[in-house]
């Protein structure tokens, strides 16, 4: 039997959690500085980048603790 559901890992489902959340600040905050469409389409476009909301997977402690310098 085939199934053509593909399942998606946890990191896929908080990667488009993050940019979908990314997407919605920006947008609030173009709202709370009244921009207008072309300034938010440029906002958008400059910090909607994948590097920006996908989660880098290590597979140490000590670099898993090295990133909490960047986090707070």
């Amino acid at each position: 039997m085939s199934s053509k559901y593909q399942f998606i890992s946890g990191i896929e489902i908080i990667t488009y959690t993050i940019k979908k959340l990314n997407i919605k600040l920006i947008k609030l905050i173009s709202k709370e500085m009244m921009l207008n469409e072309a300034q938010t389409k440029d906002l958008l476009d400059k910090f909607v980048k994948t590097n920006y909301y996908t989660p880098e997977v290590v597979s140490d402690i000590k670099e898993e603790k090295f990133q909490q310098f960047f986090i707070s």
